[in-house]
């Protein structure tokens, strides 16, 4: 059985698996920011299949639009992108 962390770092590399596997498909599929993704879709894409679809801490996943990144029912369980964070630390401190 995996610890607490074990299972977020799980969780996040699953999610950051789908958000690939998405943004791979997209294009070599005209498919359109307005659009809606299905996970039946970016199976082939998923060196997993279907079992990166399962949050080992039993949560949840969304996902579907190419704006948004996936994410977990479970508090801590998201991908944090670098922009976001500098963006925090400049807010925090007034220098990155």
């Amino acid at each position: 059985m995996l610890l607490t962390d074990e299972q977020a770092n799980a969780c996040i590399n699953n999610l950051r698996q789908i958000d690939g596997a998405s943004q791979q498909w997209a294009p070599e599929n005209k498919f359109s920011t307005r659009d809606i993704l299905t996970a039946e879709q970016i199976i082939p894409y998923l060196k997993l299949g279907k079992e990166v679809f399962r949050c080992p801490s039993g949560g949840t996943y969304t996902f579907g639009s190419l704006t948004n990144s996936p994410t977990c029912s479970i508090p801590g369980h998201a991908i944090v992108h670098a922009a976001s964070t500098e963006s925090s630390a400049l807010n925090n401190t007034g220098q990155p």
